[in-house]
């Protein structure tokens, strides 16, 4: 639907690996969800299959070196209370860099209590919404510098912190799921634009987190501020170009 060639899939269990297969039509990106917050003591919201929070950098290794993880995230950092610059997360970040895979790191204040996840009975106990800030991924980018990643959830709040990022570094993108189907339209427009002025449309990739295309395509060819050029690229070239695709793969996409 919506045709849909590729999608970065957040796993939650080693068994979604063998799950997921890409084919002719469908190429899913498989990416591990941590760190894991609790959602009571003896249950996580999330789990690649570990007793803690965080994956086994051995067995990620071990993935990404056979293809079969394509990057890390969803990056919940505010929900399990460990900042982006932990020195937890060392590893991991480090990983990224190495296989040139990219990180997809949820940033934002939000949700609020009984809202999205934060609704289920027990979650989440070390919640912090600061950790939603990415301006605390400075530290990361300064030492990984070819780094790429995706901050996801754009538009809500930090939109400043998101503006200097994107302005220092070129390998660092933006997706506005959520907002850009079920938050305010005012607000999603708002932000959006201010993306477009700043000089960063060609920086901005499609983003669903779970919702129907149907309202974000909506919302996007209802902007009536973009060009053209600055919605195929939402919807495509800037992905490709993030992903840094194949000229063979791209033709082939643009002819189905």
């Amino acid at each position: 639907m919506h045709n849909v060639v590729s999608s970065a899939l957040f796993i939650t269990g080693r068994e979604d690996v063998a799950r997921y297969r890409s084919d002719e039509n469908f190429r899913p990106l498989l990416s591990p969800m941590f760190p894991c917050p609790e959602l009571t003591a003896q249950r996580k919201w999330c789990s690649v299959d570990t007793d803690g929070p965080l994956p086994d950098a051995a067995w990620l290794n071990q993935q990404m070196s056979a293809g079969a993880l394509a990057g890390i995230g969803e990056l919940v950092f505010n929900y399990a209370g460990i900042a982006p610059d932990d020195p937890a997360m060392a590893d991991y970040w480090s990983l990224a860099a190495h296989h040139d895979v990219p990180a997809f790191v949820h940033i934002g204040r939000g949700p609020g209590p009984g809202q999205g996840p934060r609704r289920h009975d027990g979650c989440c106990p070390k919640y912090e919404a600061g950790y939603g800030n990415p301006a605390l991924l400075r530290p990361v980018l300064q030492r990984h510098r070819g780094l790429w990643i995706v901050l996801q959830h754009v538009g809500f709040d930090y939109l400043e912190e998101t503006l200097s990022l994107l302005r220092d570094y070129p390998n660092v993108f933006v997706d506005m799921s959520v907002l850009n189907s079920v938050g305010p339209r005012a607000l999603h427009d708002a932000s959006l634009q201010t993306l477009v002025n700043a000089g960063f449309a060609n920086r901005i990739v499609l983003g669903s987190d779970d919702q129907d295309y149907a309202p974000i395509i909506e919302r996007i060819e209802g902007a009536a501020f973009l060009t053209p050029a600055q919605r195929r690229g939402i919807y495509y070239d800037n992905a490709a170009r993030f992903l840094r695709l194949d000229p063979a793969v791209i033709e082939k996409d643009h002819g189905r």
